[in-house]
């Protein structure tokens, strides 16, 4: 019988750790990839699957950035809030439209401001990736959220928010009007 070999990156723990054994649990053998590999050994003696679990440490990096436009940066679980500055608005006047926000306003005042956990474009973003709005320097010089859009060569349309806590605020004004132009604007062919 063949046996299905899978990848699971941050195989040390969290959900790394969960879908590993998951997919031990079906059979499958599991190369683990996570930055330490004492973790990836004290992870392969709790999966019990020593011989279908092979650990590899090493940061592969943050290879989101080419699919999404935007890479992980940071986390603090909500410590640093910061507000949203528009950039830009003629690469996408259509998100603006009607929002009243204009080159340079701020928003995110009405929830406190956004944080958490924050994206933002890298060097691997696709061609053509823009940046709608960010929180500057956020978690220091240079660490910013970075709202972001591209369209692809075949029609796909891609938008990533920024900053993970972003969607609670979808029923907020001027938030509400920014995502009815997003879905207008993802909706055409």
């Amino acid at each position: 019988m063949d046996t299905k070999t899978a990848i699971v990156t941050g195989a040390s723990s969290g959900i790394g750790l969960a879908l590993a054994r998951a997919l031990l649990d079906r059979g499958y053998a599991v190369i683990g990839n996570a930055r330490t590999l004492s973790r990836l050994k004290e992870a392969s003696d709790a999966l019990g699957s020593p011989e279908r679990f092979v650990p590899v440490d090493g940061d592969i990096g943050r290879p989101e950035a080419s699919l999404i436009g935007v890479q992980y940066r940071a986390n603090d679980d909500g410590q640093r809030q910061g507000f949203f500055t528009v950039q830009g608005v003629a690469n996408a006047p259509w998100l603006w439209d009607a929002t009243g926000l204009a080159e340079g306003s701020t928003f995110g005042q009405f929830v406190g401001g956004y944080g958490i956990e924050i994206d933002s474009t890298a060097p691997s973003s696709p061609p053509g990736t823009i940046v709608l709005a960010q929180i500057p320097d956020l978690f220091g010089a240079g660490i910013s959220a970075q709202m972001s859009y591209y369209e692809t060569p075949a029609g796909a349309k891609v938008f990533a928010a920024g900053a993970l806590d972003f969607g609670g605020s979808a029923t907020f004004w001027p938030v509400k009007r920014m995502l009815d132009n997003l879905w207008a604007r993802l909706s055409q062919p």
